[in-house]
């Protein structure tokens, strides 16, 4: 990728600023280059002495075979697209249609819930191929160092480490604290539209606790059953020569256990930051995107005639924007207008419709001021809520929107139930957000929790739309402030009763498509915002939707906000 290489290129010369050497990299790729022309003059030698056989006849080459997958990558397009000729169609039995529709379903599905682990167990380091990156020589300085501290030969003093030091700062790496050897470490991430790397937002790692991370590492990354996966992705590590300004290697950890806990959390902590530049490395989490195998796999089915997917309802509404329409708020409106700007948008991404209020999205799209209660298709809506103006509870409004809308697209339930005897003790709709209550690592987790109660919980029919209550609010107890990170796109897989009665299960992969998160103390004051997920073909774009303003792209600020603040979060069933 573009991006790794000019990233790779930045971290080289800091790298050089920093470990300073006999050679920079500027002269080693001069050097090469010089290698190349020698080697170009000799190869001309030998061209000239074979011109002589340029007159003979060219044997018949073999064209691309079409039964193999050379055909997807060398001709630039799908082998369906590419054909001029006619040909053909090939008519398969209804028993075979009905056959690759199954596996390729299965093999869509199967493939969402790896993109669902990967961000939890895994990580890709990109590891700079030029000898200040080597791992192995830093470990080498490092043991001589001590060797030679132990024998009373040390040359280097403290006042050289400081220098070094000193070059961390002015690249940009470190920050000066209360003590010189006990820096911060910045945070780093990649601005797109400026194509540089850029000093993030996130508060900077203090030295001595990344020091604390690394020791972590050490100790449990090497306990049985902790570290499931390392290595490159493509056996680039083996190469003699690298061909490629940096090497992904892969690192996945169990899901299981408190040691592999434990490294997650000091791999999250080192992902970013400065300090593991000193080995040539830059770490950062797997991100659920998804492999071009599967993109060609779902492009092949919704090519063939008997494909019962339509293009727009899998691809999702890919070409949306966020409604442009600007929400007023002169009041304490804004848990009104947070929760109808997260149902009419996860309505609108999920090309279902919203019943009732189905006429909100109309205007919605336009780009003006809209005081929502003065808005005639929502009347109805309002006239039934008592004290308008006043804050309230933005999942007791989204309950009266559901309950109001009649929409097909919310009708489910979920049940709470005993086996021996069997015995239902409890039940709710979906016209209400499902309870999960606090902590937990992720939404994931919530969910885990809330089905495997004394009492399991589970789904037991839904149409596709679900929203989830953090319960961070109690009635005499201060706000549940536990950080849990959650993003649009993000899969959850919710459980379903397969039968009317008994605790069997099967399990069904929904979106995060909103969030409302809240800043307050309790859930009647305070200020409700809507986190908005526009997706795009490679990846979710994330927009605020706040009162008087249209919606913008989120900061990284707000982000945190999220963290610390969801509080209602909008699921669409995945493909």
């Amino acid at each position: 990728m573009q991006t790794e290489s000019e990233e790779a290129l930045q971290t080289r010369r800091d790298l050089e600023a920093v470990w300073g050497g006999t050679q920079t990299w500027a002269a080693q790729q001069e050097k090469e280059k010089e290698k190349e022309q020698e080697k170009a003059a000799e190869a001309g030698t030998d061209k000239r002495d074979g011109d002589a056989d340029q007159d003979r006849p060219q044997k018949w080459r073999k064209g691309p075979s079409t039964s193999s997958w050379e055909g997807w990558d060398n001709r630039g397009k799908r082998p369906w697209q590419g054909q001029d000729k006619p040909q053909k169609e090939a008519a398969e039995s209804e028993q075979t249609q009905e056959l690759i529709k199954c596996l390729v379903k299965m093999t869509v599905r199967h493939e969402q819930e790896l993109m669902r682990i990967r961000p939890d167990v895994g990580f890709i380091g990109f590891c700079d191929t030029t000898e200040m990156g080597c791992i192995p020589l830093l470990k080498q300085v490092s043991e001589n160092w001590a060797d030679l501290h132990s024998k009373g030969q040390v040359t280097t003093g403290l006042k050289t480490i400081l220098e070094r030091m000193q070059r961390c700062l002015n690249v940009g790496w470190a920050l000066q604290s209360e003590c010189a050897l006990n820096p911060a470490w910045v945070y780093h991430t990649w601005d797109a539209k400026e194509k540089k790397q850029v000093v993030s937002t996130d508060p900077p790692l203090k030295h001595a606790e990344a020091l604390r991370l690394i020791d972590v590492l050490i100790e449990d990354l090497a306990k049985e059953g902790v570290l499931t996966r390392f290595g490159s992705t493509k056996q680039q590590i083996l190469q003699e020569k690298p061909t490629t300004e940096v090497i992904p290697m892969m690192l996945q950890l169990s899901l299981r256990g408190q040691a592999s806990d434990l490294c997650y959390d000091a791999m999250k902590k080192l992902s970013g930051n400065a300090i593991v530049k000193l080995q040539g490395v830059r770490w950062r989490p797997e991100r659920a995107h998804k492999p071009p195998l599967a993109m060609a796999l779902e492009e092949a089915y919704l090519a063939v005639p008997y494909c019962d997917w339509s293009r727009r309802d899998h691809q999702g509404s890919w070409d949306l924007t966020p409604f442009p329409a600007r929400l007023v708020n002169r009041t304490g409106l804004c848990y009104a207008n947070s929760t109808l700007q997260a149902l009419l948008w996860l309505s609108e991404i999920s090309g279902t419709d919203f019943g009732q209020l189905q006429q909100g999205r109309r205007l919605l799209r336009t780009n003006q001021a809209i005081c929502l209660p003065d808005c005639l298709s929502l009347r109805r809506l309002f006239a039934g809520w008592m004290r308008l103006h006043q804050q309230h509870d933005a999942g007791e409004f989204l309950a009266h929107c559901l309950h109001t809308a009649q929409a097909e697209a919310w009708e489910g339930g979920w049940q709470a139930r005993l086996e021996n005897p069997d015995n239902i003790t409890d039940s709710g709709t979906l016209l209400q957000a499902i309870p999960l209550h606090l902590p937990g690592a992720n939404p994931q987790a919530l969910v885990d929790k809330w089905h495997g109660q004394f009492s399991r919980h589970a789904l037991t029919h839904h149409s596709g739309l679900v929203f989830l209550q953090l319960c961070r609010y109690t009635e005499g107890a201060d706000k549940d402030k536990s950080v849990l990170r959650v993003r649009p796109g993000d899969s959850i897989v919710l459980p379903i009763f397969t039968q009317a009665v008994g605790l069997t299960a099967r399990h069904e992969t929904f979106q995060v498509a909103v969030i409302i998160y809240h800043l307050g103390e309790t859930s009647t004051s305070g200020h409700y915002l809507t986190l908005l997920g526009v997706r795009q073909s490679d990846r979710w774009d994330y927009y605020v939707s706040d009162d008087n303003r249209p919606p913008r792209k989120a900061k990284s600020r707000d982000l945190q906000l999220v963290d610390h603040n969801a509080y209602l979060i909008g699921l669409m069933r995945s493909l």
